[in-house]
């Protein structure tokens, strides 16, 4: 039962984390922790903050403030992404070059996928209520049942640096009991005015389209701003690196000391 977006950080802290152990952990989990905190919570948890976020906005209906954070977020977005995209693989080497029309293919095959499928969820999920969504220990089973195999087939290549999956399987074992302490049988929770789903009007997505579309397409088209080594590619990579480190310190500090407002607040009430 997710109450705020400050838990919701805490689940997208996890996924971040499983994701840096499942997807290429040869990477990720190398040159620890310095790969970890840019890949798994910098980068794997911050777009599962996206995507969580853009879900919440297309379920929320007409809310103007949630309108202008999607726009805002579409210019970041775009904006980063067009900076990774031009300038990752002539600088760093991650992955190979890739042109403007590939680019905007790729992007706009996962869109129509999207818009499909949120179609489908507004008929379909009009009946869902939150409590609905919750796993049973049978579906949890089968959940991890793939990770388990690929946790297997990883550590079988020998990919998995003992300190780094240590310190991976600790992180875990803090959201979990972050949330498991925080948890609550009654009461709202932050999917209460987003399920069942009320549709958003079709002109934001169009606009918000259009601002990614348009930032995407200025930031690429930037030549390296900067001396050195120090860039907007940098800054970017910073910027990941920064989110890694302070995510879940964040997310503690914030519920610590709501925790002890409400601790203060219960004894002058008494």
């Amino acid at each position: 039962r997710i109450r705020d977006l400050y838990d919701a950080m805490t689940v997208l802290a996890g996924f971040g984390l499983l994701a840096a152990a499942f997807i290429a952990p040869e990477e990720t989990l190398r040159e620890f922790p310095a790969r970890l905190a840019f890949w798994g919570l910098g980068g794997y948890a911050l777009l599962g903050l996206e995507m969580f976020g853009l879900w919440l906005v297309l379920t929320a209906g007409n809310r103007p403030l949630y309108h202008y954070r999607l726009i805002a977020v579409a210019a970041w977005i775009g904006f980063y992404w067009g900076v990774w995209m031009r300038w990752q693989p002539e600088l760093r080497g991650f992955f190979p070059a890739v042109d403007l029309l590939t680019m905007f293919a790729i992007v706009g095959g996962f869109a129509l996928l999207s818009l499909i499928l949120y179609a489908i969820f507004l008929r379909t999920g009009k009946s869902i209520q939150p409590e609905s969504l919750k796993l049973s220990l049978t579906e949890w089973l089968f959940l991890a049942l793939p990770f388990a195999l690929l946790f297997l087939y990883h550590a079988l290549q020998n990919r998995y640096p003992l300190g780094a999956l240590a310190f991976v399987v600790a992180m875990l074992v803090v959201c979990w009991s972050i949330l498991w302490f925080r948890r609550e049988d009654q009461g709202k929770t932050l999917l209460d005015e987003h399920i069942p789903p009320t549709p958003l009007n079709p002109l934001w997505i169009a606009l918000a389209s259009a601002v990614f579309v348009g930032a995407t397409l200025f930031s690429y088209s930037l030549p390296l701003v900067g001396f050195g080594e120090f860039h907007q590619l940098w800054l970017m990579e910073i910027g990941f690196f920064a989110l890694g480190i302070l995510w879940l310190p964040l997310v503690a500090v914030v519920i610590a000391m709501r925790g002890i407002d409400y601790l203060l607040r219960s004894g002058q009430a008494s």
